[in-house]
């Protein structure tokens, strides 16, 4: 990765109130699900896009492919999302300019919905959330992308 973001851990540590029948209880996300940084780049090996989620631990890793342009490596245990894999060639080619943020975010959202036990949400959420709070650091070593979406 050409560098490192570093996350603030902290804003994910407050938990969440749920009700189970009737009790109120605090959820906290565990700290192996929050990366401790974020990385983009362009990697010449396998010519994509790559954002990386560097966490507390290591794992084996499988990928799935999202559409034609969206591929996710996910942590074999955990379902983590250790990378997310943009093929530019098909970004650069389509007739309409994708918003980069949007699609990342859908694919995941789609990954959610056929796999429902992959884990807490929240491991999700904050991939998410990490991508778009730091896109234009993440998207500035790939000049003229669109990451604002209209």
């Amino acid at each position: 990765m050409n560098t490192w973001i570093p996350v603030n851990r902290g804003t994910f540590e407050d938990g969440k109130i749920e009700r189970f029948h009737g009790v109120e209880i605090k959820v906290f996300i565990s700290p192996y699900d929050i990366p401790e940084a974020i990385g983009a780049g362009y990697d010449d090996k396998i010519d994509r896009f790559v954002i990386k989620f560097r966490y507390l631990s290591e794992e084996p890793t499988y990928e799935q492919k999202q559409d034609d342009v969206i591929s996710l490596k996910l942590g074999k245990r955990s379902s983590r999302i250790c990378e997310v894999i943009i093929d530019m060639k098909k970004v650069n080619a389509s007739e309409v300019k994708l918003c980069l943020v949007e699609a990342v975010t859908n694919a995941i959202n789609q990954f959610e919905k056929r796999n429902p036990n992959a884990g807490p949400l929240e491991r999700f959420e904050v991939s998410k959330n990490l991508i778009n709070e730091n896109r234009s650091q993440i998207f500035s070593t790939y000049p003229g992308l669109n990451t604002e979406c209209p």
